[in-house]
This record gives structure tokens, sequence and C-alpha cells, in this order.
């Protein structure tokens, strides 16, 4: 352990100091005796006077007699510093000359300045002694702080001692820890080649294994496919075995306004017939592929149509026509609202996105578009344009009619679905009749677009589901309909009308279908000429006042149900 260099201090330098403070004091007092020796030496060589003062007596005043003091030189005894008066009577004291009374002043004034400058010496020596009293404590508690550090450092020398001490015995067991983790090292080599080899065999056993389970599951995953297919093929053909055109029946329950009104000439027999009552209490039967009385549920009615709906995903076009008079609830049935209440339109795209990702498994990937239209006053109008209702005219390419122009939204999530719902619900035409508050003034026809591919046979399908909600068919004196609504409901009945004929037509076998009558049955062409799997959901009010349209709603769907459009054509390549 070394000291600093600002730490240094001789341990001489103390007694050095003391002896240069003695010597200076007693230089100091010789000063001092040498200066009083010099004034008594000096007083004893200059002659002093004693002085007489003069006596005046008066005895008389003939006579005076003047005593003077009479001046003699000191004795001997003057060198003791003391002053004897002698006083004597003479007629008369001479006066000292000047030159003496010059010499002693002189003597005295030198005496003075002598004295000065032996006052400023010691002065000066007094001032020189205080520093050096004071460098002697400074240097004093130097030496002690010095003292103390170095008491210190012998006792931190001492730690480091005994550290170093352990950090030895700790070098030594070091040492012996690494020889002993040497030799587990060279076992751990060892074991270490042995497990690679082990590894590189079991790698390639794995790889062997790996290989076969793939050529098993590309083996098992055709074997699915193919009877995927097939199951595909009896599941359609099972619908096609209910009927070309399915024709089902929901009546929907009283409102709030028509409590207390009477619905006993409805009767259900049973899930597939409805009674209608005729004249004389007789009872009509209507049978259908379903009926659906008034408490049935929007899932329930859903359940009925799902097998129909997932053909879509088979490749199928499919299309869902809900038919009925004014205020009967068709766009309920199709639209619905939110949660529970929601209608066959969000129902379906919800149910083929759960089936898109069960056939994701299988190597089918799908993408989803859709399309909103509306025909109304016998005019086509997209519903989901920017700017709102576009007007969009029907074009015939490769045989088939397509509107131009129209507006197709991918749909990647339900969500999306959703917004686009509620964006078409505001463009639609409706308006408030005797007969419904709440109207709808044309057809509206949802269109969804289903592409998919298979990633192992490279199949491909190409179909549309539409769900197409029809204006309510009504009559001028029941609905008090004038001026823009007389317009609307002579289109809304003439299309429908067209509609009927073309089902007439079909059902009577003629060669030609008045499909290009109306822009309706134009676009409606693909869903009742074969080349889709057709349903339609007749829609009925409960009330005793529409029984007429009740009967004619019943006997049209009568027509459909014995119609035969021909078996639906597979869109894959």
């Amino acid at each position: 352990i070394r000291m600093s260099s600002s730490s240094r201090i001789p341990l001489a330098t103390s007694s050095s100091v003391n002896r240069e403070s003695a010597l200076v004091r007693a230089t100091a007092q010789k000063i001092k005796r040498r200066s009083i020796g010099q004034n008594l030496a000096s007083t004893a060589k200059k002659p002093r006077t004693t002085a007489t003062p003069t006596v005046r007596a008066t005895s008389g005043p003939s006579s005076s007699l003047i005593s003077r003091t009479q001046v003699r030189p000191l004795s001997q005894a003057s060198t003791t510093g003391r002053v004897t008066i002698a006083s004597m009577t003479r007629p008369s004291l001479r006066p000292p000359t000047s030159s003496a009374t010059t010499r002693q002043r002189t003597s005295v004034s030198g005496f003075n300045e002598e004295n000065e400058e032996m006052k400023k010496k010691i002065k000066e020596l007094e001032t020189n002694l205080n520093e050096k009293e004071g460098k002697i404590n400074e240097m004093k508690k130097r030496l002690e702080e010095t003292t103390e550090r170095l008491e210190e450092t012998k006792a931190r020398l001492e730690e480091v001692k005994e550290e170093k001490k352990e950090a030895r015995e700790a070098v030594v067991d070091l040492k012996s820890k690494l020889a002993e983790n040497k030799s587990e090292l060279i076992e751990a080599k060892a074991t270490v080649k042995e497990l690679k080899l082990d590894l590189k065999t079991e790698k390639e056993e794995h790889e062997a294994t790996k290989k076969e389970n793939e050529e098993m599951i590309g083996r098992l995953k055709r074997e699915v496919i193919q009877k995927d297919d097939q199951m595909r093929q009896l599941h359609n053909d099972v619908v096609d075995l209910k009927g070309r055109i399915r024709v089902s029946v929901r009546v929907r329950p009283l409102l709030e306004t028509e409590r207390g009104e009477s619905t006993d000439h409805l009767s259900y027999p049973d899930e597939t017939t409805v009674g209608l009552e005729q004249q004389k209490g007789k009872v009509a039967p209507f049978s259908f592929n379903h009926v659906y009385g008034p408490t049935y549920s929007q899932l329930r009615i859903f359940d009925g149509v799902k097998d129909l709906i997932l053909s879509v995903l088979h490749g199928y076009n499919v299309s869902l026509i809900s038919y009925g008079q004014t205020g009967s609830g068709k766009t309920h049935t199709m639209r619905g609202g939110d949660g529970e209440s929601a209608g066959l339109i969000p129902r379906a795209v919800k149910f083929l996105f759960e089936n898109r990702s069960r056939l994701e498994d299988l190597d089918w990937s799908f993408d989803f578009a859709a399309s909103f239209l509306e025909v109304y006053n016998n005019e086509c109008f997209d519903l989901l344009s920017m700017p709102p209702r576009a007007k969009r005219e029907i074009k015939q390419m490769n045989n088939k009619f397509v509107v131009e122009g129209l507006t197709m939204e991918p749909i990647t999530d339900v969500m999306k679905m959703t917004s686009l719902l509620r964006k078409s619900d505001g463009n639609r035409s409706t308006a408030a009749t005797k007969c419904n508050e709440t109207s709808s003034r044309s057809h509206a026809i949802f269109a969804l677009s289903v592409n998919g591919t298979n990633r192992t046979t490279g199949a491909k399908i190409d179909c549309v589901l539409k769900l197409v909600d029809l204006a309510g068919s009504e009559r001028a004196n029941e609905s008090g309909a004038t001026g823009e609504r007389f317009t609307e409901l002579t289109h809304i009945n003439t299309a429908l009308s067209n509609l009927q004929n073309c089902i007439r037509s079909i059902l009577s076998k003629q060669s030609h279908v008045p499909y290009r009558n109306s822009k309706l049955t134009t676009l409606l062409q693909d869903s009742l000429s074969g080349g889709s799997k057709c349903m339609v959901i007749l829609s009925l009010s409960p009330q005793l006042t529409t029984i007429h349209e009740t009967r004619r709603t019943l006997e049209f769907g009568r027509n459909l149900s014995q119609t035969h459009i021909g078996a639906a054509k597979k869109k894959e390549t």
C-alpha cells in the first residue's frame, strides 16, 4: 500500500520547526536585554545634574537670598537607574552649556530610534513565530490524519491479505473442480456422439414414417373427397326428390293492432297442410313441402331451408323466393331484424361461412361476393352503389342475362354482410299504405356469388345464391293507392302477373315462356328454367279480411308445387 504524494510529510519537520521557534524566542530575549543594557550604559556615560529649586526667602525688606540649583555629576550609583538630587544653597546656579544639551538630545533621539527598530524586529519575530506555530499545528493535524490513514491502511492490508488467502484457497478448489469437469466433459462428449448416432437413425426412420404417413393421408384425403362428392350427390338427389320447385307456407302471427280478430278460417292439420275455410263451412286443404304456423320462429324457418342453401357449396345455383300479399311478412322472413329475429339472408351467409371452414379441411377454398338490386316501376336500381340507387340495365351475354355495372362487394366475414344489409335497407323503396305502414314498393334481389377451388383435385365451382323478396300483391280499392302509390301498385301487380304467366307456361309445358315480359321475370329466368334449385315461401296474413288474397296465394303456390323445371345442373369445372 503506497501513500499518495499529497499525504507524504517528513517526520523530522516538526522537531526542526520547534528548534527554529526556540531560536527565535532566544534571539528576541537577547535583543530586549541588549536594548535595556544600552539604555543604562548611555545614561551612565552622560553627566546628569541635580537641580535644586531656587528658594526665595524674605527675611526682610532689605535683603533677599536666592538659592539656585547646583548641577553636579551623578555618582557611581547611577547605574542602578536611580537619580539622587542634591540641593545646596549657593548664591547662583550656572546653566548648562548648549553643547551638552545638544549631545543629550542626540543621545536620546538615537536611543529612541534604536528602540523603535528593536520593537519592529521583535514584532516581525513574533509574527514569524506565530506563523511557525500555525504551521506546526497544521503539521500536527496532518500528522494525525496521516497516522489515522496509516492505521486504516494497515487494517485494509490485513483484510487484503485475508482475501488473498481465501482467493488462493478458492483457486485450489476451482482447479480441483475443473479437473472433475474435464473428466465429465469427456464423458459427455462420448454420450453426445452416441446420441447423434441414435438421432440420425431415428431421423431416418422418422422421414420414412413421415413419407408413408403423407402417402396414406393423401390416399385417405382422396377417398374422403370422393365420399364427400358421393354424399353431396346423394344430398342433392334427396333435395331433388322433394321437388324441382319446393313450396312452403308461413303464416305470420297477429300484430298488436290486430289482437282479437278471428283466425278460425285457417287450420293446420299437419306440418305439410294448411286448411282454408270455404263457403258453407267447407275447408279446402292445400298441401306443400312444409307449413309453418304463426308460432314458428325465424330459426325454425331457416332449419327448413338450410339443406337447400348448402347445395351452393356443392356447385349448384339456389334461389329462395318470398311471395305473398302486402303486409304478410315477406320482408321479415327474408331480412328480419337483429339477433334471434334475423331473417334468411343474414342466417344463410353465416351458415355458408361456417360450412366453408369445415370444407377447408378437404382442401376447398371459397370466395364470396354480394350484390343487392331492386326492381322499382320495372327499372333496375343498384342498392350498394355510390352514389346510391344507380340505375342499371339488363344485358344478354353468353346466352344469359346480366345486370351491367352492378356493384359486387367482397364478403370476408359476417360483419361485412351486416353492414351491407343496413346500407341496402336505407336505399330500398318503401311507403305507407292502408294495408301496410312500411310496404315495400319494389322487388329486392340479394345475390351471393360463390367461387370455390379444391387444391387437391383442381375442381372449381362458380354459382349463385339468390334470395328474392317480392313486393306484395294488393288491390287498389283495398290499399287506397293513388298517384305515385297507384303507379307503383300497377307495376308490382304487372310483374307478379307475368311471374304467374311464366309458371303457367312451364306447368303446361309450352315451348315459349314469356320471361322477357318484365324485368323481374327476366332476372328470375335462371331460377325458373332448371338452372337452379328453387324454393318459394308463401307468406300469409291470418286476418279474415284478407281471406281472398290468401286463397289466391295458396292457389298460386299449388301451381308452383306442381311445376317441374328440370334438374339443376352442377356449376363445376
